[in-house]
């Protein structure tokens, strides 16, 4: 077609246009106006023959000066096309002569002139008639086309015989003596730009208001928060197979709080696009398929972010498809959703395929279904940072009805792999330009618009949205834990990141205001170090470590590091730290430090069920003096348990019994006196002396307090430390009950049996043979129990049958387990009476 073939040029006017309205050139212009009793017409043509004639409204006739010369010269007369136009300039420039009538006084008729200027209908007396003879005393034609001057009644045009970008020189015309060549083919070509250009942008702007659409968007989630948005489309250029059109948009995004804390976020698109439809025969019938590209340019006016969009559409008949990329264009900035100064955003990276379909037999209703993956450790998919995933993807699905044109209503429902959904409601409202409002509330008017011709300017599916990414910057926020319980002067920190993790094997500076601090512990050395320290102390040469008022830390997989004071100081203390780009100080409650410091290893581990029954702790001593260690020997040390606490519920000693705790590695193997409360009979005489001892359980989930004291050149320092003893055998166990029949335990344990099977029945809730073997004492019979004697050191009773037996039953039927002896054997059912303890 022919509008096909012009489409460079029309592309070009829609870019000249926007350059036009952007420099500050002052432009006068013909005025489409509405006549009484004319209709619309189009500046534009499609053929030869005249204007395109909009559907359903005749074209308006020309209007001449005369009627005799629009009845003899109708052909020549006729309004002039676009290309025609052009040529005429060329010819005017090169002094040749051009499509246009040879007489300047006549009005042209309707379309593009010789001038560069376009008309519409209009009567011989109303403005637009009265253009073109306005034009001829523009400044470089006389009355009959030359360089006379122009008659009396074209100088005395009244104030409103307006002229489209020309200029009245000399009185309306020019002489021969001030005749320039140079400036006449500038102003000439300036004027006739400046014509086309103006009438270019009226038809392009009047083609906006005819077909462009507009719609609003309100949005309710199911957390009662409530958003808007806007889109307008408006086509630059329509023909049947092509239209280009710009999609500008603006929407609010509620983060979290809203506009209160700053959360809440402006958000513009500005997209342009093109729609190619293949098989379209007319404006009217653009066929069954539709192919188009669309790039966006995102802007978040709130917090200046800015992203890239590029997207291609397809469309046949009522399925519509579409897939898009996004791209972000600025670069990391703070964020305002996290407290401090630790995190940093920005549009993140992805892409989505959407489908929608409108129901073929009745297409009110359609159905949406998208796609989208998105990039990033951090990214928040639903606008809260409370819902951060990483690299998010996102399943949507939902439903839209509408009922006539002007209104719609939608349903729809997002949710990521990871379980996490929103669900939103909305009305939309939709404004067609150039509809009539019976057509815009007209039910029947929807399956019109949801075919391909009545989709030529609907709305880009896309994300709107500026979804954003957030990352951690290098900096760690550093927090006081407290003292270090049974060490002077030692404080625990940690370490996170702006999300709260920890910030693992970082390295942290610390340094103080007039103390000296302990040196942090050396890392690994090689080995020619090694040798060389060997070397060294051979040929009696020591480095003395002295202690400084700046280390460096290295914090461990918690985030977590101890800054230990070596110089005696009481009172305020003022740490300076810094974790990567964070620097922070901290003001602490020192007390006289104590340059003897105790280290404990091995504990906090729970006992596997079958092992050894018992675990050890080891304990070190450390005495510095002026920032050197001095070495202790076997008699320097004494060592002593401060407290003990057991929280095991089979214990029935008091809470701060020792029994089942022993110095040494060895352990205890059971407490023969039932009433005695520490199975350390004399702890001063049985404690080590030396710099390293040993602290050995049988029972499990204790706290033992150690205290350890040291005299040096005659004065005295003492040392506690806090070491947690792990699981232990007695675990599985509740508190022991009383003597019963094996029948009552199981009812007492809230169990279930089956009189008839002699299996081990775990729905009985007893123990096992093997569990309470665990907890009885040592036996030859049974060596592979490694029995210690636990159940003795939590004062288990005995049973009922006066023999000062210790005797329980399991979950075997009428099974009992001796525990004094070790072994096990078969009662009566219903007679005998063994205690019952039951599985925790």
């Amino acid at each position: 077609m022919r509008s096909d073939r012009l489409l460079p040029c029309r592309v070009l006017l829609v870019w000249a246009l926007v350059a036009a309205l952007i420099l500050p050139v002052p432009l006068g212009g013909c005025v489409a106006r509405k006549q009484d009793g004319a209709g619309e017409a189009s500046g534009l043509t499609t053929g030869r023959g005249g204007p395109a004639a909009r559907p359903g409204v005749a074209a308006p006739a020309a209007v001449g000066p005369e009627e005799a010369d629009r009845a003899g010269e109708a052909g020549r007369e006729a309004p002039r096309g676009l290309d025609a136009a052009l040529l005429n300039v060329v010819a005017s420039f090169m002094g040749l002569p051009g499509l246009a009538p040879s007489s300047g006084a006549r009005d042209e008729g309707l379309g593009y002139h010789q001038d560069g200027t376009a008309r519409r209908a209009g009567s011989a007396d109303a403005f637009d008639g009265r253009q073109a003879q306005a034009y001829m005393g523009a400044g470089l034609m006389g009355a009959n086309g030359g360089l006379a001057g122009p008659p009396d009644d074209i100088l005395r045009a009244r104030p409103g015989e307006e002229f489209s970008g020309r200029r009245r020189d000399n009185n309306g015309f020019r002489t021969l003596d001030n005749l320039n060549p140079f400036d006449m083919a500038l102003e000439r070509g300036l004027n006739y730009g400046m014509g086309m250009l103006n009438s270019a942008g009226e038809a392009v702007l009047s083609g906006l208001a005819d077909n462009g659409r507009a719609r609003l968007n309100f949005q309710l989630d199911r957390d009662g928060r409530f958003s808007g948005e806007g889109d307008v489309l408006l086509p630059f250029w329509d023909a049947p197979r092509h239209t280009l059109f710009t999609q500008i948009g603006a929407r609010s995004m509620d983060v979290s709080g809203g506009e209160e804390d700053g959360s809440q976020r402006w958000i513009g698109n500005f997209g342009l696009g093109h729609r190619w439809f293949p098989l379209a025969s007319s404006m009217e019938d653009a066929g069954n398929l539709m192919l188009g590209w669309n790039i966006f340019f995102d802007n978040d006016f709130s917090r200046s972010h800015q992203r890239g969009g590029a997207g291609v559409e397809a469309q046949y008949d009522w399925f519509h498809l579409a897939a898009n990329y996004y791209a972000p264009l600025s670069d990391w900035k703070d964020s305002r959703d996290f407290d401090g100064n630790f995190i940093e955003e920005r549009p993140a990276r992805g892409w989505d395929a959407r489908a929608k379909a409108y129901l073929p037999f009745y297409r009110n209703v359609a159905l949406t279904g998208a796609f989208s993956q998105w990039y990033g450790d951090h990214v928040a998919m639903y606008g809260s940072v409370d819902d951060l995933e990483k690299d998010p993807r996102v399943w949507s699905y939902g439903v839209e009805y509408t009922p006539i044109p002007l209104l719609s209503a939608f349903a729809r429902q997002r949710s990521t792999e990871r379980g996490k959904t929103d669900t939103e409601f909305g009305l939309q409202f939709t404004w067609h330009f150039g509809m009539p409002w019976e057509e815009q509330t007209s039910h029947a008017k929807v399956a019109e618009l949801r075919t391909v011709s009545g989709s030529r300017h609907e709305f880009v599916d896309r994300e709107n949205r500026i979804i954003l990414e957030y990352r951690a910057k290098n900096s760690g926020r550093i927090e006081y834990l407290g003292p270090v319980p049974g060490r002077a002067n030692a404080f625990a920190f940690r370490v996170t990141d702006g999300f709260g993790g920890p910030w693992a094997g970082k390295t942290v500076h610390v340094s103080a205001d007039g103390v000296t601090l302990a040196a942090a512990p050396s890392p690994a050395r090689s080995l020619f170090a090694l040798a060389g320290e060997l070397l060294g102390g051979l040929l009696g040469v020591r480095e003395a470590h002295a202690a400084v008022a700046s280390h460096s830390y290295v914090t461990d997989r918690q985030g977590r590091f101890i800054v230990s004071i070596a110089s005696p100081v009481a009172g305020p203390l003022t740490l300076h730290m810094r974790a990567g780009e964070n620097e922070q100080t901290i003001t602490l409650n020192a007390a006289t430090a104590s340059p003897l410091s105790l280290t404990a290893s091995g504990g906090g581990k729970d006992t596997p069920f079958g092992s050894d029954n018992y675990q050890t702790i080891t304990l070190t001593a450390t005495l510095t003096i002026d920032g050197q260690e001095v070495q202790l020997g076997d008699g320097d040390v004494t060592w002593s348990v401060a407290s003990s606490t057991v929280s095991c519920a089979a214990w029935r000693r008091g809470a701060s019994a020792c029994n089942g705790l022993t110095w040494g590695q060895t352990p205890l193997s059971l407490t023969f006196d039932a009433d005695a409360e520490n199975d350390m009979a004399a702890p001063a005489d049985n404690a080590p002396d030396g710099k390293t001892a040993y602290l050995t359980d049988i029972v499990g989930e204790r706290t033992v307090t150690v205290r350890a004291t040291v005299t040096y050149n005659g004065q005295p320092y003492t040392a506690e430390t806090t070491v947690t003893f792990g699981k232990g055998p007695l675990a599985v166990f509740a508190t022991p009950l009383r003597n019963m029949t094996w029948t009552d335990a199981v009812v007492a344990c809230g169990g279930s049996y089956e009189s008839d099977n002699y299996e081990y029945q775990p729905a009985t809730n007893l123990p096992s043979k093997e569990e309470l073997l665990a907890v009885s004492a040592p036996s030859a019979s049974n060596p592979g129990a490694n029995a210690r004697g636990a159940a003795f050191a939590a004062k288990w009773p005995n049973d009922g049958s006066g023999r000062d037996m210790v005797m329980y039953w399991t979950g075997k039927l009428a099974e009992k387990v001796d525990l004094g002896l070790g072994d096990d054997d078969v009662l009566d059912l219903f007679n005998e009476d063994p205690v019952a303890v039951c599985r925790r």
